[in-house]
């Protein structure tokens, strides 16, 4: 009888030893591995901030009363002395002025297209080209229906056609159009002479705004070049000032300005001067390239001020001043490869991938690395590059006696 509970536990000793090493077995060949697939992943290095714009402007002046007619779109270059709005008594001068500018447009492209530089066979390969250039241009704005550039094409395609019949000797001269052009420029001058708008000119060159916001003469680079760190702070945290009523605008007479950025002191581990950032404003949905010239420190302000220098210039740009941002100091994007995934051959950084069922080691090409991941250099969709891992690739997380070329059933 005592016999009987030996033979029972050493059944059960036999049957656990079945089952384990029959369970190792299943994991090594096919039921352990686990995968998942990797996709992209961006690390931003970047500040919240809140700041204020300097520039070097010039306010235009005041309204002379009457309709208003801009000439130009905000950002747009202008020289000293050129007509940047008009302003007209009534609806009906509007009209005759808009003809005008009509007129005189069309008198200049006729012009242009009988200059004897452009008056020969030689050039009609050239204007043929420009032409279908401009042909596919046209169709290309009209199929993705952004309508507010065709005007510009058809004024090209025009002016070309035009050189065209002048170049080919379609046509001999287009004197005759423009004499009745400029007919008709006269006659509508002459009807509307005490209506005729007033112009404002530019005071000085440069880009021109709508935008005036009464900080024009109080935040220039003259005005706080010996600013502290308070002085920046209290423009920075002031509520916005009413702007004067009645300008014309403004010109900005240079494309360099400045940003002056106020952070959270713990941020002095990452702001170096020097650096090469890129900012972005709430209202603008672009990146802006910018270079950090100073940083400014105060042992008795728990913030520091942040002075960046921009270049671009653009009517949305023009119209910032205070504004809450993010500086983004550095931006990375690939492959995510968790730490626990990498594998190694020899010295060669890699990971298993499952390949259908076939197991492939393949390299990790860094671009970052933090404690728990790397990013893995990211290849283009129409690259395929089975050396390195891949986007979407499935990547062995867990398996046993793992080699490159094992078939897994």
């Amino acid at each position: 009888m005592s016999r009987i509970p030996e033979k029972i536990i050493a059944g059960l000793l036999v049957l656990f030893l079945v089952i384990t090493v029959g369970y190792q077995v299943y994991l090594g060949f096919y039921g352990g591995i686990k995968y998942e697939t990797v996709y992209d992943y961006t690390v931003l290095r970047s500040i919240a901030v809140d700041g204020i714009a300097i520039r070097s402007e010039q306010i235009i002046g005041d309204k002379p009363g009457g309709i208003e007619n801009s000439i130009f779109e905000d950002g747009t270059r202008v020289s000293v002395g050129e007509n940047i709005a008009e302003f007209y008594k009534n609806e009906q001068s509007n009209a005759s002025l808009r003809r005008m500018r009509e007129l005189e447009a069309e008198i200049k492209m006729l012009e242009d297209a009988q200059d004897g530089s452009v008056n020969n066979f030689s050039t009609a390969d050239m204007l043929n080209r420009d032409i279908r250039e401009q042909l596919a241009s046209l169709a290309k704005v009209t199929g993705s229906r952004r309508f507010h550039t065709s005007g510009d094409i058809k004024k090209e395609l025009t002016s070309l056609v035009n050189k065209k019949q002048i170049a080919t000797g379609q046509v001999k001269n287009f004197n005759s159009r423009i004499e009745a052009l400029k007919s008709e420029h006269s006659r509508l001058r002459s009807a509307d002479a005490e209506s005729y708008a007033v112009a404002a000119q530019a005071p000085v060159s440069g880009f021109f705004s709508r935008h005036v916001d009464g900080y024009e003469e109080a935040l220039t680079p003259d005005t706080v070049q010996n600013f502290s760190i308070a002085d920046y702070l209290s423009f920075i945290d002031a509520p916005t000032r009413t702007p004067p009523a009645n300008k014309i605008g403004k010109i900005v007479t240079t494309q360099n300005w400045m940003f002056a950025a106020a952070c959270d002191k713990h941020n002095l581990e990452i702001v170096r001067t020097g650096q090469e950032v890129t900012l972005v404003f709430d209202s603008i949905n672009r990146r802006i390239p910018a270079t950090i010239t100073h940083v400014l420190q105060d042992r008795d302000e728990d913030r520091i001020v942040i002075l960046l220098r921009c270049n671009q210039v653009s009517g949305d740009l023009l119209a910032l001043r205070h504004t809450p941002a993010v500086i983004t100091f550095s931006q990375h994007t690939g492959v995510r490869i968790n730490m626990p995934d990498i594998r190694f051959q020899g010295d060669k950084r890699g990971v298993y991938v499952l390949d259908k069922n076939t197991v492939r080691f393949k390299l990790i090409d860094p671009v970052y690395e933090e404690q728990n991941f790397i990013l893995s250099r990211l290849i283009p969709p129409d690259v395929r590059d089975d050396t390195y891992v891949n986007l979407f690739d499935q990547v062995i997380t867990r398996g046993i006696d793992l080699s490159d070329g094992k078939v897994v059933r």
